[in-house]
């Protein structure tokens, strides 16, 4: 799964930036910053920032397909 891509889909979708996830998501700019960057993530942070876009996980992983 490519985290950055998934982000960036459901960002477009939603019609957020990446600051508003991170407060919606109760995490910070930094924590998305590193996942693009080292396409890892842990469950947790990933469920959070499931919910802030109101998706499943499964989606957010389909999302960010090869």
């Amino acid at each position: 799964m490519n985290i950055k891509k998934a982000l960036r889909v459901n960002l477009a979708i939603k019609g957020m930036t990446q600051a508003e996830l991170a407060v919606k998501a109760g995490t910070t700019e930094q924590t998305l910053s590193k996942m693009n960057k080292d396409n890892e993530a842990s469950t947790k942070v990933l469920r959070k920032i499931c919910a802030a876009l109101d998706i499943t996980l499964w989606q957010f992983i389909k999302d960010g397909g090869e």
